[in-house]
């Protein structure tokens, strides 16, 4: 989500009573849940929040006892149906919008290693089964060719020496959406969220945007080497934007001109902004309503740091 200027923070057990505070919670793979905290994200659906969770999030509470079905089942809209027996997954989309996010691609995959030395392992992603009525399938399950036998010289089963391609296209849902209460919740079988490959990742990001509802604080469609952080300090009437171009080892010394927008808090305006450095006015350009700012093309050779004042709107 850095990547894709995506603002997020983190939720932990001290700060479950401050769900409501937040559009969308993510839950990345989260095996191990409290039953105090199940309950606490399906309160937070209900009231209407959204949630995006993925692999095995609550299949197992905190001491490890594993369930043969999400304690979230209901808020996903489907019951854990069994486990996948391959070292790759396959989503085939059954909606455009999945179409869309990783196109040109025809199928968006999990799972493969890291290493032909790895030795081929089944992926921990559980099927689907017994959607509610209501769920809708984003995308389906494609099992690769020879599944689930993983393929050796001995038995032949495998397509190529370096990949296992999708090959039977089936019914079975892997990627829902589901209305629970006034919230809503998508479900992903793999946790897509993993994985280093663009059209997984854009579907990924795509579906957590989907679930923002109204203006993002942070917008912006800067490269991937910039980092963006935004912190609301309303106790001194402001906000620090701060922008990093920074990408490891990799094109050092080049400048980034960076485009972003950003939102005041409900109930502020935008009065101004200037460089924390050396008090500078920053040039930018406020919505009619005073309360999005925008930096068009900003000089960005390394780190600039830029105080946003606030006032309380009347």
């Amino acid at each position: 989500m850095q990547a894709e200027h995506i603002s997020f923070g983190v939720v932990t057990p001290s700060t479950l009573h401050e769900l409501a505070r937040h559009q969308v919670l993510v839950l990345p793979d989260v095996t191990r849940l409290a039953p105090e905290e199940v309950e606490a994200i399906r309160a937070f659906v209900a009231a209407g929040g959204r949630i995006y969770a993925s692999g095995t999030t609550s299949l197992a509470d905190t001491t490890g006892h594993r369930s043969d079905d999400f304690a979230l089942a209901d808020v996903f809209g489907a019951h854990a149906g069994g486990r996948y027996e391959a070292g790759i997954v396959y989503y085939r989309p059954a909606a455009d919008e999945v179409s869309d996010a990783i196109g040109p691609e025809t199928h968006v995959s999990w799972g493969t290693r890291e290493s032909l030395r790895e030795p081929p392992r089944a992926l921990d992603v559980p099927f689907l089964a017994d959607l509610a009525e209501d769920t809708e399938t984003l995308a389906t399950f494609s099992l690769p060719y020879a599944y689930p036998h993983a393929g050796s010289a001995e038995d032949h089963q495998f397509a190529s020496i370096h990949s296992s391609p999708p090959w039977t296209d089936t019914e079975r849902a892997a990627l829902v959406r589901h209305r629970f209460g006034d919230g809503l919740a998508v479900f992903s079988a793999a946790p897509l969220e993993t994985s280093s490959f663009s059209s997984t990742r854009r579907l990924f990001t795509g579906l957590v945007r989907s679930l923002i509802d109204g203006r993002p604080r942070i917008q912006s469609p800067a490269p991937a080497q910039v980092w963006i952080t935004l912190f609301d300090q309303l106790d001194r009437s402001r906000m620090v934007l701060s922008l990093l171009n920074y990408d490891g080892d990799h094109q050092q010394d080049i400048v980034a001109l960076v485009d972003v927008d950003v939102a005041a808090p409900a109930g502020y305006r935008i009065v101004g902004a200037r460089r924390t450095t050396d008090g500078s006015e920053v040039e930018h350009h406020l919505s009619d309503d005073r309360t999005l700012l925008s930096l068009s093309r900003f000089h960005l050779p390394l780190f600039e740091q830029i105080e946003v004042a606030l006032e309380q709107s009347t």
